[in-house]
């Protein structure tokens, strides 16, 4: 019977007889789950928001401490791992002088804070626009006697293999050899925020003018550590390292000078930003 006018085309069975099933619709959420899922993207939003926020000055320099303070924790307890012979090299060959390794430490120690100190999520990347110097040659003085306070206990950590007359050995003993440690530690950690500051902060072009003195700050300063260290300490040796640390402060500043010149745009927008926000907080009369 020929279908009826207006009537929809009556579906036309398969062969065989079988009918066409219609695709199974997808469940949707219920009310719950949507408020459930609104509120998981409202926490998102807002833990992104506030790893992008920029700290106060105060609380930038207790998260430097705070970093600096988990590098001697984790580096130092590689001291114990290799004092027990449990650290091995890519031979399977272990590690057997924690007296040297612990030289090694000072130097890696100063390598990693300063990438420790990087935080891609905020606009600075870690180093704040506003008060870069006076923040960075702070933190770098604080980081410094983190590294100090570690040292002292350092002779425990390593145990029979500590060399007796040494500046390691004599650090928590005798002033001069406190003080060797101090500059030498002091000047690792301003060279190497000096020279990778520019690095992070100023683009591909300054990175690859740094990579240089880069690698030569870690040879060289993987030597200082060793060969300084393994010293006897003696007064001209603490004068020198004082000095170096201090010369290592400087050129830290110079660098900060450096990148605050190259930011100088972006530190302009921010102070427009923050006089604008603080223009619209104010009350209309």
């Amino acid at each position: 019977m020929p279908p009826r006018p207006g009537s929809p085309p009556a579906e036309q069975p398969l062969s065989g007889g079988l009918q066409r099933v219609p695709p199974p619709s997808e469940p949707q959420p219920s009310d719950e789950q949507r408020r459930e899922e609104a509120a998981r993207q409202q926490r998102a939003a807002a833990r992104a928001q506030k790893e992008a926020e920029v700290p106060s000055f105060g609380r930038d320099l207790l998260r430097s401490v705070g970093l600096a303070v988990f590098a001697q924790v984790f580096f130092g307890s590689t001291i114990l791992l290799v004092r027990w012979r449990v650290l091995h090299y890519n031979n399977l060959e272990p590690v057997e002088d924690a007296h040297s390794w612990a030289q090694v430490v000072v130097m890696v120690i100063a390598l990693m804070w300063v990438f420790l100190q990087m935080k891609r999520p905020r606009p600075d990347l870690g180093f704040r626009r506003s008060g870069l110097v006076p923040f960075l040659l702070i933190a770098v003085v604080l980081v410094t006697l983190v590294q100090l306070v570690a040292m002292l206990v350092w002779p425990l950590l390593i145990g029979p293999d500590l060399k007796s007359f040494t500046v390691l050995a004599e650090v928590w003993s005798d002033p001069v050899a406190f003080l060797i440690a101090a500059g030498v530690a002091l000047f690792l950690n301003a060279m190497f925020t000096a020279i990778v500051l520019p690095m992070i902060t100023c683009g591909w072009k300054a990175a690859l003018v740094c990579l240089l003195p880069y690698l030569g700050m870690i040879v060289l300063g993987g030597y200082l550590a060793v060969v300084v260290l393994d010293s006897p300490p003696l007064m001209t040796g603490a004068a020198l390292w004082m000095g170096a640390g201090l010369v290592g402060l400087v050129l830290l500043a110079a660098s900060s000078l450096v990148v605050v010149w190259f930011r100088r745009d972006d530190i302009g927008a921010e102070r427009t930003r923050a006089a604008s926000g603080s223009m619209s907080g104010r009350p209309s009369l």
